[in-house]
């Protein structure tokens, strides 16, 4: 588990540079965490996901949606 967090902070860190792989780390250390969890977890599955896993997709996911809307603003009009 300690390597899943190690992937969930090199996403955020890395998003201060680059939007889309960022995006994509977030995205993995969500499923990462969903892994672990069905290996792992006892009872609950979709609950424990959705307070340990859901939240980096949900991050993963705006942050490939501002990611889109920043490149349409850059273009000229």
């Amino acid at each position: 588990m300690v390597g899943v967090g190690v992937v969930a902070i090199a996403g955020a860190a890395l998003s201060w540079w680059r939007e889309r792989p960022a995006a994509a780390v977030l995205v993995l250390a969500s499923f990462l965490i969903a892994v672990h969890i069905a290996a792992y977890a006892g009872r609950q599955h979709g609950l424990a996901w959705l307070g340990l896993g859901f939240p980096f997709l949900l991050a993963g996911g705006l942050l490939l949606g501002s990611e889109r809307r920043s490149d349409k603003n850059l273009e000229p009009q």
